[in-house]
């Protein structure tokens, strides 16, 4: 019988070419022979649980470019600051008021901004016709 000639002849020939024939026909393949199947899972085509969003798109806020010409200035946005131009940053959608002080000193100039969702919006600030832009 095939499943009591455990140890009897031809075992070790049988054990050399990868086990018993019950073994060897245990696993099974894929539809596509490459991979094994799993027993119990899911194939291609059924229905599985839909993919759900991990997060959700923040509508408000968009983004907003701020670069200087005369020299670089720290951008400033209710007291916080941004950095240093030229500087990209998340805004609140609508008319926003940043403060860009000048490197190495001088006037601090305000601007206003009308921040988009989806929409990049550039500012561009001349520091160069002022009295704090570069005196080389």
């Amino acid at each position: 019988a095939r499943g009591g000639d455990r140890g009897g002849p031809g075992s070790e020939a049988r054990e050399a070419r990868g086990g018993s024939r019950s073994r060897g026909r245990a696993a099974t393949t894929s539809s596509s022979g490459s991979e094994p199947a799993e027993e119990g899972g899911a194939e291609e085509g059924e229905d599985r649980e839909p993919v759900r969003p991990t997060a959700t798109l923040d509508f408000s806020q968009g983004p907003v470019l701020i670069r200087t010409r005369g020299g670089s200035a720290t951008v400033m946005h209710g007291g916080r600051t941004l950095g240093r131009t030229p500087v990209r940053v998340q805004l609140p959608v609508g008319t926003q008021r940043l403060r860009l002080v000048p490197s190495g000193g001088g006037e601090p100039q305000t601007v206003t901004v009308d921040v988009q969702w989806g929409e990049l919006t550039a500012v561009d600030v001349d520091l160069s016709g002022s009295a704090f832009g570069n005196p080389y």
